[in-house]
């Protein structure tokens, strides 16, 4: 049994959350990422397929995660990542930072002329 997180996953600890504090958050953006990941990697293509590989796969998530209201379902999932973009994600993979700007990454690449 795993107590840590494997090191994959250590990037997306520090993610900021987006959503409010205080409101209904019943899982952790962390293990939404998490799942999320892996989901995708192993061939999901919709937050349902998510939240199916989720709990086909509970066991090990519950290995390395606290899990403490199961996993997350399919709308929950959708609705915490729809506001990411592939560009963010894959910028604080390359960076190895979840702070990366990808603000102002997207502004400048926008404003170069395309021929």
């Amino acid at each position: 049994m795993l107590t840590t997180s494997p090191v994959i996953f250590t990037t997306f600890q520090s993610l900021p959350d987006p959503r409010v504090d205080g409101g209904n958050k019943q899982h952790s953006l962390y293990e939404i990422v998490v799942i999320t990941l892996c989901a995708t990697i192993c061939g999901a293509e919709s937050w349902t397929d998510v939240e199916r590989f989720g709990w086909e796969k509970m066991d090990w998530f519950k290995s390395f995660l606290k899990l403490e209201n199961d996993i997350p379902s399919h709308d929950t999932i959708g609705r915490v990542l729809r506001p990411w973009t592939l560009q963010h994600s894959m910028s604080a993979c390359k960076t190895g930072s979840s702070t990366y700007n990808w603000n102002s990454k997207a502004k400048a690449s926008t404003s170069t002329a395309r021929p």
